[in-house]
């Protein structure tokens, strides 16, 4: 069975960053299918866990996305964990609007497209080239996915880390980090 809502997550990465600031990402495609966890269901408008858990019977599967409408951040750390077997031991969950502000905070981060975006869907429109994008045109950027490449998950991907890696650089050039 799947758990289907509004408040699934957009994207899942999991990041480590090195005492030497080495940042290595592993993006997870959001139609990745997992063994659905057992979790307790979260109110994403009070950001609240509830005492009732989730129904799921064994063999039940999940788009690991659907983890976060049914149980918040700590049910889709459980499904990464499931998936990867990895210990996530910090979890930063960011909305659009938090993603926005975060990258006006470092003042815009710097982008280079080989080819031109032009996507309403996301309101952006970029000739090829590098760019300076504010908040808002750089969750347009992050986003786009139908009008670039084979319109699947694994283009937005390399996007959304080559970004991420654009953003670990500013966060330390800027010595966010330190």
């Amino acid at each position: 069975s799947t758990a289907d809502g509004v408040a699934n997550s957009d994207t899942l990465m999991i990041a480590h960053i090195s005492s030497d600031r080495h940042v290595t990402v592993l993006s997870i495609p959001r139609d990745t299918m997992v063994d659905a966890p057992t979790c307790r269901v979260w109110d994403g408008a009070t950001g609240q866990l509830s005492d009732q858990t989730y129904p799921v019977s064994s063999g039940d599967k999940w788009h690991i996305n659907s983890a976060y409408s049914v149980g918040g951040p700590l049910c889709t750390t459980k499904a990464v964990q499931g998936l990867t077997g990895l210990k996530i031991d910090r979890v930063i969950g960011i909305d659009f609007a938090g993603f926005k502000n975060m990258v006006d905070a470092l003042g815009g981060v710097d982008v280079c497209t080989p080819v031109p975006i032009r996507d309403e869907d996301s309101a952006l429109d970029l000739p090829a080239g590098r760019h300076h994008l504010d908040g808002e045109r750089a969750l347009g950027y992050v986003r786009v996915r139908k009008t670039l490449g084979d319109g699947s998950d694994l283009g937005r991907i390399e996007r959304q880390q080559a970004f991420l890696s654009s953003v670990a650089q500013e966060a330390t050039s800027s010595r966010l980090l330190a």
